[in-house]
């Protein structure tokens, strides 16, 4: 008896292209929301087609995606080193966002700039005199630059920033909803006998007053602030918080 063989071959590109393109949008969601939780996942996914990319963008679904994997990955971290701010990713190779830090120069004195803090998908970066601020975002790869105010720079003493966002109107204050809006950043540095907190609005694009306070002598330590509410938070003296609260703009020790 004969025997008959043959090579199975995978459909054509265009057929499965085609297939993919005929599912129905509640099960083309339902595919999209088991990708890994990496966000090169879901724009690799985004380049299929302008529905897909119409899908992966989509507020509601992103927010389905992030409840269904309920934890976001670690991509990487950042560290101020002798030659700037640097991204370390947590898996290989390093990606654009390393590649973008690395690219971040400035034209004036050191080039460098220097991390201050990370916040709703936000990174807060200064000049090495603190005259400039700039906020960037890894995902976009927007950025702006502004220059800080000048009697902090003209302080030259103890200071501190940390970046945030409000939620926009009508949204519910999560992260996503945060991150689609408008950021702010908040400064605090100490003058002479007194410590002056202030706030910068990407919505206006200015800073607001200055907040001042006499307070015992502060040493504001190098660390990240941490939010609750409309307040920030740094360590000074060692034991001690610095609360800004960025809605009344009112300081307290």
């Amino acid at each position: 008896m004969a025997e008959v063989t043959g090579v199975h071959s995978s459909p054509p590109a265009t057929a499965t292209a085609s297939a993919a393109e005929s599912l129905p949008d509640d099960v083309l969601a339902e595919i999209l929301l088991r990708l890994p939780p990496h966000p090169s996942f879901l724009s690799s996914a985004s380049l299929v087609s302008k529905r897909w990319l119409r899908h992966t963008r989509n507020p509601s679904f992103l927010r389905r995606f992030r409840e269904f994997h309920r934890t976001a990955p670690v991509l990487g971290f950042f560290l101020n080193s002798s030659h700037g701010a640097l991204f370390f990713p947590t898996d290989a190779p390093p990606g654009r966002i390393a590649d973008q830090v690395a690219s971040l120069r400035r034209n004036t004195g050191d080039g460098l700039w220097w991390l201050v803090g990370c916040r709703h998908g936000r990174v807060l970066l200064r000049s090495c005199d603190w005259a400039d601020l700039l906020v960037w975002d890894p995902m976009t790869e927007g950025f702006v630059c502004f220059p800080a105010p000048i009697q902090m720079v003209e302080a030259d003493a103890d200071r501190d920033a940390a970046v945030f966002c409000a939620a926009s109107a009508g949204g519910d204050g999560d992260d996503e909803d945060r991150r689609s809006g408008a950021f702010n950043v908040a400064v605090v540095f100490v003058s002479g006998d007194h410590v002056f907190g202030c706030v910068f609005s990407s919505a206006i694009g200015a800073w607001g007053d200055s907040t001042p306070v006499t307070l015992p002598l502060l040493m504001i330590y190098d660390e990240p602030a941490a939010l609750a509410g409309e307040a920030l938070y740094w360590i000074v003296n060692g034991s001690s918080l610095l609360e800004f609260n960025c809605g009344s703009q009112s300081l307290a020790l």
